[in-house]
């Protein structure tokens, strides 16, 4: 799907030529994996393969759907839709949501709400929006928005029309969460405890269920995942033995399905040790 830095320049060149970017690159999972894998594992296989042919058109949020502020709504009125609609970010408008003005955050809504400065308007809060055109394919879009470190992209047609929207939870979830909707296991057996102490855990679990683990906080509102949230840390595709971590959690991958995260183990960072290092 993605390959590592630097490889992508090259690929869009071998697309050009005629040839194909995995004619060059290493097999993403061997024979031997291949007939080893489950049901599961195997469709989570074929959903990373369909992203190299997914153009952006068939995950976005339609234009219909979007949901989106006005340029002269009361921060209020923005902060109240966030919060209904469960969004960290809204396109913002100005007349027709063809014409995108930018991306406001909730914490700017918020931290101006916070101190009372009702001279900030929303449009002083417009951040630049990442237009992107309805024909982009949707691993190009993944890698992009990694390398951009933002979360949301606007889909435009040829005439520069709104036609949508699409964000990284959207591409994470073409990976790991509808598979893990329709091959849905119990919270027990995504979870593994182990005698060391550490807890190995599936990619798709969610970072509340670790939160409420290990009894301290992801400071994360980009991602659902633990495993979008390593995505996300680290700003490219993962690779075995890759370590995040957070204030209290040390996070480990253990094993990858081609290039998808599978496992990740999880212990609790010892403060004491901590504190005796510095």
């Amino acid at each position: 799907m993605l390959g590592p830095d630097g490889q992508a320049a090259n690929g869009n060149s071998n697309r050009q030529n005629g040839g194909s970017i995995t004619d060059l690159e290493e097999p993403a999972i061997t024979e031997e994996e291949l007939t080893s894998l489950d049901d599961r594992d195997r469709e989570m296989l074929r959903s990373i393969i369909r992203l190299d042919a997914t153009t952006v058109r068939e995950v976005m949020v339609p234009r219909l759907d979007m949901d989106a502020v006005e340029a002269d709504s009361p921060l209020e009125v923005v902060a109240e839709t966030m919060v209904s609609r469960g969004h960290s970010r809204l396109p913002v408008y100005e007349e027709t949501v063809d014409k995108i003005l930018g991306i406001v955050h909730a914490r700017d809504v918020i931290a101006a709400l916070a101190w009372s400065k009702p001279k900030n308007s929303l449009r002083n809060m417009i951040r630049p929006a990442f237009l992107i055109p309805e024909t982009k394919r949707v691993d190009d879009l993944l890698e992009e928005l990694q390398e951009r470190r933002t979360q949301i992209a606007i889909v435009v047609d040829e005439y520069g029309g709104t036609e949508g929207l699409v964000t990284m939870e959207d591409l994470l979830e073409e990976i790991v969460g509808e598979i893990e909707d329709e091959f849905s296991r119990s919270r027990e057996a995504q979870v593994m405890h182990q005698p060391d102490g550490t807890v190995l855990v599936d990619a798709g679990v969610t970072t509340e269920h670790v939160e409420e683990i290990f009894g301290t906080q992801i400071d994360s509102i980009e991602v659902d995942t633990v495993g979008g949230y390593v995505y996300h840390s680290l700003g490219r595709i993962p690779q075995t033995g890759d370590i995040v971590e957070t204030a209290h959690l040390h996070i480990e991958v253990v094993s990858m399905l081609g290039r998808r995260l599978r496992k990740l183990r999880i212990h609790r960072i010892d403060e004491e040790a901590v504190e005796r290092t510095v």
